[in-house]
């Protein structure tokens, strides 16, 4: 009887493990498709960032941020994601 509960553990580790390869690399496709820029998208998956990154990039990358510290300037507005 352990036996058998184990072989369903590994049996469902194994296709779990397939599944999320699967969907790391449709998103890095999409990616691909989406901004045609390699380095780029090795660094969204690694959920990384730089500074010339765009919103839309940097949400791909690390998520919506819980607030957003905006202050205006004359010229320009300057945002901190937290």
């Amino acid at each position: 009887m352990g036996f058998f509960i184990i072989a369903v553990i590994v049996i469902l580790i194994i296709f779990i493990r397939k599944k999320y390869k699967a969907y790391l690399a449709k998103k890095r496709a999409d990616l691909l498709e989406k901004y045609k820029d390699e380095q780029l998208v090795d660094l969204i998956m690694k959920k990384m960032f730089r500074m010339d990154m765009t919103e839309e990039q940097l949400i791909d990358s690390i998520g919506k941020p819980d607030v957003i510290d905006r202050k205006i300037l004359k010229t320009k507005t300057k945002e901190i994601w937290k």
